[in-house]
């Protein structure tokens, strides 16, 4: 157990070799309760250390949110894979030495909006960290009867971070949209039909 975080449950399985100017961890395959991740990467250079990995995972978003203590995540089966490159390079911040390039994906999330379970289907993304900056590309997933597109930029994650989220809602159900109103007498007797096609974007931080 660590800080705030429940105790995880988990079994570790390793196969590594080492050298006097290299180590390579032929597979990690890390499993805790039905999520699985599996590393494979190679270090060089012990006094200025270069890593090289590759990862594949699948997550349980049931089991994500009860060990981070965070009800928002969602749950639902993701899926993600890529690789990832760290090099050491003294005064930087650890984040600024790390780059990443993964893509991810499920076949169904169950989030939770405005107190009210909404699922997205179909769910597809690319993601990338470089130099401190997150980026998220061409997320997509389907959603209330139409389609989602999504992207996410933060910059300077570690420090003063400040972003901006776009997101483009085609050909969704005013009926489906329905089902996100209270729960009142009124809006039950609502009655609503056609499609709509919404855009929205979001900034946030000091330096916009």
């Amino acid at each position: 157990q660590a800080g705030d975080l429940n105790a995880i449950p988990h079994n570790l399985d390793t196969q590594f070799d080492a050298t006097t100017t290299e180590f390579r961890l032929i597979r990690a395959d890390l499993g805790s309760g039905s999520s699985h991740f599996l590393l494979t990467a190679t270090l060089k250079d012990y006094g200025h250390p270069e890593i090289a990995g590759h990862y594949q995972a699948r997550l349980n978003g049931s089991e994500m949110r009860w060990i981070l203590h965070t009800p928002s995540i969602p749950t639902g089966w993701i899926d993600t894979n890529g690789a990832a490159i760290y090099r050491d390079q003294p005064g930087q911040p650890f984040l600024r030495q790390l780059e990443v390039h993964g893509t991810l994906s499920s076949r169904q999330l169950d989030v939770k909006a405005a107190g009210t379970a909404v699922q997205l289907n179909t769910v597809r993304a690319t993601y990338s960290l470089s130099g401190g900056n997150l980026e998220v590309q061409n997320f997509r997933g389907q959603i209330l009867g139409g389609e989602l597109l999504a992207g996410l930029k933060v910059r300077d994650l570690g420090g003063n971070s400040h972003g901006e989220l776009t997101a483009n809602a085609r050909r969704r159900s005013l009926d489906g949209l329905k089902r996100l109103a209270p729960s009142t007498t009124a809006a039950r007797n609502l009655s609503l039909s056609g499609i709509v096609d919404a855009n929205a974007k979001v900034q946030w931080g000091k330096n916009l």
